[in-house]
């Protein structure tokens, strides 16, 4: 059964005043929604409030600028640390970058939206940028750094929420930051079809969610240590030794930055001289 938004109140049940400026810069009632829950998530902080104790509305879009802004120097500094081999993706971060693409269609298509508001404009503009680098970090670079760096966001974003209790299928979409929008199509791929379900999707705890994301992360450090294995294995068969033993194992922890560490001792010596400085 739909439901339809009709009056937002705020904390002092008045009709929100936030919730109307918001509206007048959005192009329907789901995106104003959306907005709005980021705004409330903010916090108020040293900004300051209308009469209702809610912040003002430049107040909330300068923030989130701000937020983009971090999230794209933070993005800059990423240092893939070795390649893999082209061609060695598989389906899965194959479908993660096909849901990549899916939020940069959408979020162009926010920019286009908004030939005349500058500020909400730029706020899409920089999560379409941040999206567009993601993409190119994971498909041009095909490196096990940067995948172990994307698996490590789902993973973080599964545990910032994992304290909750329960959330609905609508609500999830906006506690995820826009400049990350990506993260929600990836995760739900991956959740049964009776969680799926519009009618069941309320009693699907955020616990759940949480274990998914992390099955995600250990499936992708799988691929990347049997891309590095095969990779020594086919080296070795260059250098005439076929037979030499070969251990690449994996060490997870999400307090590292890169949690993947390999046993080269039966590794050729440029091999170890390319990898194992990268990943100590």
């Amino acid at each position: 059964m739909g439901c339809q938004v009709t009056k937002v109140l705020a904390a002092n049940g008045e009709p929100s005043i936030l919730y109307r400026d918001l509206s007048l810069i959005t192009t329907n009632a789901s995106e104003t929604m959306q907005l709005y829950l980021q705004a409330k998530a903010l916090g108020i902080g040293e900004m300051h409030v209308d009469p209702n104790g809610e912040p003002f509305i430049d107040e909330i879009v300068e923030r989130l600028q701000e937020i983009t802004s971090i999230t794209q120097k933070e993005f800059q500094e990423v240092r893939p640390d070795f390649a893999i081999e082209a061609g060695a993706l598989t389906p899965e971060i194959e479908a993660l970058a096909k849901s990549i693409e899916k939020s940069i269609r959408e979020t162009k298509r926010k920019i286009d939206a908004e030939p005349d508001n500058q500020d909400l404009r730029h706020f899409f503009e920089g999560a379409h940028e941040k999206l567009q680098a993601d993409k190119l970090l994971l498909l041009t670079n095909q490196s096990a750094q940067s995948i172990l760096d994307i698996a490590n966001r789902e993973l973080a974003f599964a545990k910032k929420i994992g304290s909750k209790s329960r959330i609905a299928d609508a609500e999830l979409k906006h506690i995820i930051d826009i400049t990350d929008m990506w993260k929600f199509d990836v995760l739900r791929e991956f959740l049964t079809p009776e969680q799926r379900d519009s009618e069941n999707i309320m009693n699907t705890t955020f616990q759940e969610i949480s274990g998914v994301a992390e099955s995600v992360y250990n499936d992708i450090l799988e691929v990347a240590r049997q891309n590095t294995k095969e990779r020594i294995e086919a080296r070795n068969v260059q250098l005439g030794r076929p037979d030499t033993p070969v251990n690449v194992r994996v060490i997870k922890d999400i307090s590292v930055p890169s949690s993947l560490f390999l046993d080269l001792t039966h590794a050729p010596e440029e091999i170890v001289a390319e990898l194992a400085g990268t990943l100590a």
